[in-house]
């Protein structure tokens, strides 16, 4: 696996669960952390969606 997984194998072989694979793509959303696509905004929250 490279610094940033590539595809949904790579991010399934590289984080041992779920919050930990979140935490990765939460930090990779940009140099200042996430940004809401539309209004730019930094609040977000986690949903519970299940398998």
């Amino acid at each position: 696996m490279a610094d940033y997984p590539e595809t949904v194998l790579e991010m399934r072989e590289g984080f041992n669960d779920a919050p930990a694979g979140r935490d990765c793509l939460a930090q990779g959303r940009g140099p200042e952390g996430f940004r809401g696509p539309s209004c730019q905004g930094r609040d977000y929250w986690m949903t519970d969606r299940g398998p």
